[in-house]
């Protein structure tokens, strides 16, 4: 059984008609902390320039990430987490 969820959801800013997203990560497991990685592409963005990443819950400045990025989620027991993807 598979306990994570990821969320995609368009944002504003749209940029030269690009849109961005907010993406969330859902756990409800609660035994212990886990990894989830996902790329980019497996949720749909493929936008060729890329995007802006902004890890919202750490407040980390935004670096540019390519369609093939892989994310990495580390994730504690009932944890959600959000990054803004801001088109480029």
């Amino acid at each position: 059984i598979h306990f994570d969820s990821i969320y995609v959801k368009p944002i504003s800013p749209v940029l030269n008609g690009k849109l961005s997203y907010a993406v969330a990560v859902v756990t409800v497991h609660e035994e212990k902390d886990k990894q989830t990685n996902f790329s980019l592409t497996m949720t749909g963005l493929t936008n060729e320039n890329g995007h802006l990443l902004c890890n919202l819950r750490t407040s980390e400045d935004g670096r540019h990430v390519e369609p093939s990025y892989t994310l990495t989620f580390k994730l504690r027991p009932t944890f959600l987490s959000f990054v803004k993807l801001t088109a480029e």
